[in-house]
């Protein structure tokens, strides 16, 4: 219809209610002098700013009409900006959309400066208008009320559904058409402005073809009085409006879809104009907050937001429509009863081909069960914070607690060993006392007698600092330990605990890093796997000590049965000739309190408290065992090198053996002192 009437060359403009350009024909271009190229660039212009000299009694006229009425001039004046002088005649009436408010205003208009070629002109312009509304698929029509005789153009009887060879129609011929349902109003909207002053209707009716087709036609018309003021004519234009109807309807059946759709939905559904107006709501809302559709249009639904979100809100909402990003927010609306519930809103914009946003559709979801998860997971969280945190101080407490037990079951281990070995420096040195004082004279013998005490004395006092050491109670504390010193000293201690039954063999690689661990727990460690080792060898036997480097790559740190980390380790072993564990045993051996010896020989606690030393100093303990081929244990500590530097000593560097020093001994001395320094 636009593109008709852009192309018409009748001056005839259609207006919104804010007096911007819907359409202008050609015509009407022409006849108010605007550039012809304008034609189409005057759409949604407004009228007042391509004729700003436009006085206010023309503004007066536009108000009237965007209020219901329909006005005229047969003539009128126009002082153009240029200083010219145009008479103009014209008509302007409200158009109606389907709910019957007025959309905006249609003017017909011709200038008709010459009066005496006014009606020449009027003549003219009638032909031009039947021809531009022909061209328009437009119906024109001249009712003779007198005669009831109707004058159309070939295109109202299409519209009519008419056939033209049966000539000119009468007015009741053409209301046989129309439908039923809306028969009545018309004959009402017609009769209003035949028999009062109003000059002007507007309507949409439907018409009933002969093949059972509805169509939907809208009319205008206007009367024309004679001199006393009576109608005797009624001229009008219809124009085809089924398909506006049927894509209304389309429109309307979808709405009505996405209405019941989103009322089923569980979340809350609403939408809102580019500017962040809401406009739409669904069901779930109107439960949740109480708030009526109409309540919550516009800012409305802001009254339903908690006052302490409301300010997060409304920025987070401000700020999307205008950067046109989309909306997050989670906020506490009221529910009907007063309370509130916590919602997560989204909304997206919708875009038209321009990239101009044309709507927002959103959605609020309940997430009061999900904030109160929340809190509680955080609750729960301190919670076992606090509770891990005492419950590590308790294992932490255990740990030194059954260290120590450990600590001291060795200690007891060596103080049996060791009492004898007390015994006999004791008695060497009681022994040499009572030789000296018989012989007091004799300064050869007593010589020897005193190197003879001086080395006992040392053997003890050497045995006493390391039975204090090992029996001080203190916390896990790594320090750099040397494995070959280690070894040495241990081997010393275990002479005097171990028996004389027992072989101690020891083999240490050359070129050895310290290694990194708790010295003191260490040596309780070892002590404790060589009294278990003599237990096992029944007293007979060889315990076997060894000390070799070990590197775990970080290719191999994945599948390491002992779940080493990469990095460079000393691997200590303690290996006995005993009757080994069948599988069973060797399966629960470092359970703690898991023990096979009789009651009151042992706590079950060595092997599981040398596990957890070793894996507390961030090694690992292997148990290889089998019935009639003894036990080896080992156990691998990180060096104390953090930079990780290469070891100088490789599985093919020969083991070297330690053999402590022999204590010094007259070799002439009497059978009495040979068997003291035995």
């Amino acid at each position: 219809m636009r593109l008709a009437i852009e192309h018409a060359p009748t001056a005839i403009a259609i207006f919104d209610t804010e007096m911007r350009y819907v359409a202008a024909s050609e015509g009407y271009i022409a006849a108010y002098r605007l550039a012809p190229e304008t034609v189409r660039s005057v759409v949604g212009r407004s009228h007042y700013e391509l004729f700003p000299e436009i006085p206010e009694r023309w503004r007066e006229i536009h108000r009237r009409v965007l209020a219901g009425e329909t006005l005229s001039a047969d003539e009128d004046r126009f002082d153009r900006r240029d200083g010219t002088t145009d008479w103009v005649r014209w008509e302007m009436t409200p158009w109606l959309r389907p709910d019957r408010s007025v959309g905006g205003a249609i003017l017909f208009g011709e200038v008709i400066t010459a009066r005496k070629e006014a009606e020449a002109a009027l003549l003219e312009n009638r032909a031009r208008l039947q021809m531009a509304l022909e061209a328009a698929e437009m119906g024109v029509w001249d009712w003779d009320i007198t005669t009831d005789r109707l004058t159309w153009n070939a295109r109202q009887f299409v519209l009519f559904g008419i056939d033209p060879a049966s000539g000119p129609p009468t007015g009741a011929q053409a209301l046989a058409r129309v439908h039923p349902e809306d028969l009545l109003t018309l004959q009402s909207v017609i009769g209003a402005v035949l028999h009062t002053e109003q000059n002007h209707f507007v309507f949409e009716f439907r018409v009933m073809l002969p093949d059972g087709t509805i169509r939907w036609l809208g009319a205008q018309g206007r009367p024309i009085r004679d001199a006393t003021g009576r109608a005797v004519r009624m001229i009008g234009l219809n124009y085809d409006l089924t398909a506006r109807h049927e894509a209304e309807a389309a429109v309307a059946k979808s709405e009505r879809w996405l209405r019941a759709v989103t009322d089923t939905m569980p979340e809350i559904v609403w939408a809102a104009s580019p500017s962040g107006g809401n406009d739409y709501v669904n069901l779930r809302w109107s439960e949740l907050t109480g708030l009526t559709a109409e309540q919550s249009a516009g800012e409305g639904w802001r009254k339903a937001v908690h006052p302490d979100d409301a300010e997060d809100s409304l920025r987070l909402w401000a700020k999307a429509t205008a950067e046109g990003t989309p909306y997050v927010c989670e906020h506490r609306l009221r529910t009907a009863d007063g309370g509130y519930r916590w919602m997560l809103s989204r909304a997206m914009p919708v875009r038209n081909a321009d990239g101009r946003i044309e709507r927002w559709f959103g959605s609020s979801t309940d997430i009061e069960d999900l904030r109160q998860a929340r809190e509680l997971l955080a609750r729960d969280r301190a919670e076992l914070g606090q509770l891990v945190e005492n419950r590590t101080a308790e294992l932490q407490d255990t740990q030194t607690r059954l260290a120590h037990a450990q600590h001291m079951e060795a200690l007891g281990q060596l103080a049996g060993g060791i009492a004898h070995d007390f015994n006999n420096v004791l008695q060497t040195l009681q022994s040499a006392a009572a030789i000296i004082r018989r012989h007091a004279g004799d300064a050869v013998k007593i010589e020897r007698l005193s190197d003879l005490i001086e080395e006992a004395t040392g053997r003890g006092a050497s045995v006493t600092r390391r039975l204090l050491a090992f029996a001080r109670r203190s916390a896990l504390h790594t320090e750099p330990v040397d494995v070959a010193e280690l070894v040495v000293n241990l081997r010393e201690i275990l002479v005097h605990t171990l028996g004389s039954g027992i072989r101690i063999d020891v083999a240490v690689r050359e070129g050895l890093p310290p290694l990194l661990a708790d010295k003191a727990q260490l040596e309780a460690v070892l002590v404790n796997l060589a009294t278990n080792a003599r237990d096992a060898m029944a007293g007979q036997g060889v315990l076997s000590l060894a000390a070799a480097a070990d590197t775990v790559a970080p290719d191999r740190a994945a599948g390491h049965p002992l779940r080493l980390k990469p990095g460079h380790y000393i691997r200590l072993s303690v290996r006995d000739t005993g009757t080994g564990m069948d599988a069973a045993t060797l399966a629960r051996a470092s359970e703690p309190f898991f023990t096979t010896k009789p009651v009151g020989k042992g706590t079950g606690l060595g092997l599981a408290m040398a596990r957890g030393f070793a894996e507390q100093s961030g090694g690992a303990l292997e148990i290889e065992s089998a019935p009639g081929r003894g036990t080896t244990v080992r156990l691998w500590l990180p060096t104390a090198d953090t930079e990780h530097r290469a070891l100088t000593t490789t599985e093919t560097d020969p083991p070297r053996t330690i053999t402590p020093a022999s204590p010094r001994l007259p070799t002439d001395e009497e059978p009495l002192l040979a068997s003291l320094a035995e």
